[in-house]
């Protein structure tokens, strides 16, 4: 380089593509503005562009460094007051660091594009520069998240190119959307905006209505399926071209494109997606018809998907007309109605089963937690009981219980007794609370009255109170006959209950309630 500065003083563009060079002495181009050294094996040294006291291309717009073993480009680029457009794709390139550009105050253009799997970090100020309008950054595979993988800051990265018009950042990946708007908000002169193959699932909410002087959009070959057209445009969009080809879109409707949204719009895309060539595109098909000439490559690359008979076809021959779709509508209606009503009167039925079915269905969910959860058996062994005896009662009865049953066994024989309207504990599950004061008492007392076998709850109690006192001696458990009640009257639970207890009926007589009490009171403060 040395030799042709001073034998072609006057030279203003130098190619030297594809030459396998490696090493490059540098010359003094006065003259030089376009200088390209495409497809070698160069590594560039930091004095390559000048030294403190001499600038060696002090003319040159054009630099192009595509596909050389350039590594670093800290502090590379400097006195270059008039290089307008750079190009350093397919360098293994590592990190671009704070102020790399920063020293270029003309640059207008860079291309960064396949920089490699290695490339990983992106620092805050890396693009810092306040002439660079148009920006390449292209199949870098880098994933635009802050981990221990990749660095980058998603509201930093452009907030210092405030000049960028022109931004592709296709072929790298988002794992948030939201990345995406944090990152673009500053771009307020941004015009064109590429980011396609980044597998992309929606639209970022917002962007649109922060980006004023954004026209042109392109989101080819994503996975976009749908979006909140409202949440993305906004009630106004200055963009006038849309690109969304090679997407999962299968139903377009107006909930996607609001129409008084896209007044300007003059170009749409959407060739290569998996339409759905049914009545739910029906709109879809109608916007066409109106407004054809937006339709980019419309019909051709507008094929169905779905259903598989039309798989394949045009989607212009294919899709039902509106009188196919009215019948459509009509017999989904009528089938909507006869499975409302048919689901209807199921849930009646099922309803009328659980409703009279209640008491056996919590009996048995209480079996189920019985059996997972396990409980203690009332048997022979020793243990500290806190109540002598746990009292199933009807809320009819308990004029009975405090005047009678308390009085005579709590207050004159000193014998505890767990009553639950005095005894429960106040916030817990009612049938925790059977269950637990049931553990803690030697014995089951139940009072049979007319009321007392009419009621569910009752019944309830009985059957936890023969399923923990099964198989146990006939003392655990204690029936009180308080009225005389028939067999007939009773269920079959508590028949089966009143069979396996000590039975005793309450005395008609006044003089024979002392005897009854006595024998009750002995029971009682038998330990067995």
């Amino acid at each position: 380089m040395t030799l042709l500065s001073k034998h072609l003083v006057q030279l203003e563009e130098l190619r030297i593509g594809y030459g396998i060079i490696s090493i490059i002495q540098p010359g003094f181009f006065k003259k030089i503005k376009i200088l390209d050294l495409h497809y070698n094996r160069i590594q560039l040294t930091k004095d390559f562009f000048g030294n403190e006291t001499t600038c060696f291309y002090p003319e040159l717009v054009k630099l192009n460094l595509k596909a050389n073993y350039i590594i670093n480009i800290d502090n590379l680029f400097w006195c270059l007051d008039k290089l307008n457009t750079l190009r350093l794709t397919a360098n293994p390139i590592l990190v671009v660091s704070n102020y790399t550009f920063n020293k270029l105050p003309s640059l207008e253009c860079l291309f960064m594009s396949n920089l490699g799997f290695r490339f990983n970090r992106i620092d805050e100020r890396a693009f810092q520069s306040i002439t660079l309008k148009q920006l390449i950054f292209t199949d870098n595979h880098f994933v635009f998240k802050n981990n221990i993988l990749y660095h980058f800051n998603e509201t930093e990265i452009f907030r210092y190119s405030p000049k960028i018009e022109y931004l592709d950042l296709s072929g790298n990946e988002f794992p948030s959307i939201n990345v995406v708007e944090k990152m673009l908000s500053p771009l307020q002169s941004l015009r064109q905006l590429r980011i396609n193959n980044c597998q992309l699932i929606t639209l970022p909410e917002n962007l649109f209505l922060k980006l004023t002087n954004l026209s042109s959009v392109s989101f080819k070959n994503n996975r976009i399926s749908s979006w909140n057209g409202n949440s993305v445009f906004g009630n106004q969009s200055s963009v006038r071209t849309i690109i969304l080809t090679g997407n999962a879109l299968s139903t377009i409707n107006n909930t996607l494109f609001p129409r008084n949204v896209f007044k300007q719009l003059s170009t749409l895309s959407l060739g290569n997606n998996p339409f759905a060539c049914t009545c739910s595109n029906l709109w879809f098909h109608n916007w066409i018809q109106t407004e054809k000439n937006i339709f980019e490559n419309y019909p051709e690359f507008f094929h169905c998907k779905t259903p598989p008979e039309n798989d394949g076809e045009l989607l212009k021959d294919a899709i039902p007309t509106h009188s196919e779709c009215s019948n459509t509508d009509n017999e989904l209606l009528t089938a909507i109605v006869t499975s409302l009503s048919l689901s209807g009167i199921v849930f009646i039925i099922i309803f009328s089963l659980i409703y009279r079915l209640r008491w056996h269905i919590r009996y048995w969910l209480y079996l189920y937690r019985v059996k997972k959860k396990g409980f203690s058996l009332i048997s022979n062994e020793e243990t500290d009981y806190k109540f002598e005896a746990y009292v199933i009662y009807c809320d009819d009865d308990l004029q009975w219980i405090r005047k009678k049953l308390l009085k005579k066994v709590e207050n004159e024989s000193g014998i505890s007794l767990c009553i639950r309207d005095r005894d429960f504990d106040v916030g817990k599950v009612y049938v925790e609370n059977i269950i637990e004061k049931m553990n803690v008492s030697r014995r089951i007392i139940i009072v049979i009255s007319h009321d007392m076998v009419k009621s569910s709850w009752c019944l309830f109690e009985s059957r936890i109170a023969q399923e923990k006192c099964l198989n146990m001696e006939s003392e655990a458990l204690i029936s009180l006959m308080v009225e005389d009640v028939s067999e007939k009257n009773m269920s079959s639970s508590l028949r089966a209950f009143v069979n396996s207890a000590s039975f005793s009926k309450f005395p008609t007589k006044e003089y024979e309630e002392e005897q009854f009490w006595l024998n009750l009171t002995k029971v009682l403060r038998n330990k067995r």
